[in-house]
């Protein structure tokens, strides 16, 4: 019997990214908790009810205090499960990126159908495939070159018409790569 080693599942892939969205959601979570509480209790106040806060049935105010406590808990649980559906996949394309950067052209995200972003995913996957098409193209033209050099009895017709590939080849890759920038100053 052969046994898989258990893969550990990373719910904090980004965490600051995860942390700051899901603070965003348990800040807003605990702004409608302090507005909900004070629109049970104003009516209380406003209807005589109650005529000071100390009179407050203690049930009330642990049932208030317990209700803003488990909300916060439960937002920000939920805060990070979601943002993990979108850190999961910005991970693997920037890896994806990189590695397509690096010259490693075959390079695919892999997205699971729950994920978000996966049509940027999809476009990404594409760009990898037009990037091995364009290659393959650029490899049969040299073969081209390749051959017509090894048959080439240099006559001035020949070598004109060796030079227009030659040139067609260049323009062609350089119109793919585009001006060259010094891009050492943008890596992360």
């Amino acid at each position: 019997m052969i046994t898989r080693p258990v893969k550990k599942k990373l719910i904090l892939i980004n965490r600051d990214f995860q942390f700051r969205i899901a603070g965003a959601g348990l800040a807003a979570s605990m702004i409608a908790s302090m507005i909900m509480a004070v629109l049970i209790i104003y009516p209380l106040f406003q209807f005589k009810i109650l005529t000071s806060i100390y009179f407050l049935p203690w049930p009330i105010v642990v049932g208030v205090i317990l209700a803003v406590v488990i909300n916060m808990i439960v937002q920000l649980i939920f805060g990070i499960f979601l943002t993990h559906r979108i850190a999961g996949p910005m991970y693997g394309m920037i890896r994806t990126i990189r590695q397509i950067g690096a010259g490693q052209w075959s390079a695919q995200v892999r997205l699971r159908d729950s994920d978000e972003l996966q049509m940027i995913g999809r476009h990404l996957n594409e760009m990898s495939e037009q990037l091995i098409r364009v290659s393959q193209e650029d490899l049969t033209k040299l073969e081209q070159i390749s051959s017509a050099i090894a048959n080439l009895e240099m006559d001035a017709t020949e070598k004109e018409a060796l030079g227009a590939k030659v040139a067609a080849l260049k323009s062609d890759i350089t119109k793919r790569i585009g001006p060259m920038k010094d891009r050492s100053e943008n890596h992360d």
